[in-house]
């Protein structure tokens, strides 16, 4: 049996990625019917939203996180006397 999996409009200006993420026709159903996701399903949904309210403090895609050559970070230090 093929599962097909349903996108519905909107995209993260900050990603690029869908809003929200994509559906099987099953969880559709469930939320039609008010019955309740699958727990780990939600909980992930949860952590997307959360994650799009944030800007990430991290290096743009394709950056070396541990180059500091790519990143531009640099560490500055204050001497007390």
């Amino acid at each position: 049996m093929v599962s097909e999996l349903f996108v519905f409009n909107g995209v993260n200006a900050l990603t690029g990625d869908y809003f929200f993420p994509k559906l099987s026709s099953g969880d559709i159903t469930k939320v039609a019917l008010g019955e309740q996701l699958d727990p780990v399903h939600l909980l992930e949904l949860k952590r997307r939203y959360e994650r799009s309210l944030y800007k990430s403090l991290g290096p743009i895609e394709d950056v070396d996180p541990t180059n500091l050559e790519e990143t531009g970070w640099g560490v500055v230090l204050a001497l007390l006397p």
